[in-house]
C-alpha cells in the first residue's frame, strides 16, 4: 500500500458542520494495511479548533469495499478522520489513535491524490 509513504494527499472536510467544507493538503508519513486499513497524515498547514492546534490526520476508510489505496489510482474516497495534536499520538504497532471514538475531533471527509 502506497509504494511512496511522503505522498501528497488532500482531505475536503464535510463534517463536523461547524468547520465548513475545509480542505487539508499534507504528506502521507505512514501505512498500514493490516489489520485495519489506516494512513497517517502529516498537514502541511496545522489549524485550531476549539483552541487546541491539529497537525496530523489519522485516516480509515469510511465504507466497505472503498479502501484508501484507491487514491494510488487516482479515484477520491470517502473517509473518517481524527484529529491529532501530534503525530505521536499514534499507537507505533496498530496505528490507533487514543480516544477514536469518544473524545477529540473526529472528521468525515473525501481522500484524494494532491499531485
Amino acid at each position: 500500500m502506497f509504494d511512496q509513504p511522503a505522498e501528497n494527499v488532500r482531505v475536503v472536510v464535510s463534517e463536523p458542520w461547524e468547520l465548513g467544507e475545509r480542505v487539508f493538503t499534507g504528506r502521507i508519513v505512514r501505512s498500514q494495511a493490516e489489520p485495519d486499513e489506516r494512513l497517517l497524515v502529516a498537514l502541511n498547514q496545522p489549524f485550531v479548533h476549539a483552541g487546541v492546534t491539529y497537525s496530523s490526520l489519522l485516516l480509515s476508510p469510511r465504507h466497505e469495499g472503498h479502501p484508501l489505496s484507491l487514491v494510488e489510482a487516482g479515484e477520491a474516497v470517502p473517509c473518517n478522520a481524527r484529529a491529532l495534536a501530534s503525530a505521536s499520538a499514534v499507537d507505533r504497532d496498530g496505528m490507533e489513535a487514543r480516544d477514536w471514538r469518544g473524545g477529540g475531533l473526529v472528521l468525515i471527509g473525501t481522500l484524494s491524490s494532491d499531485r
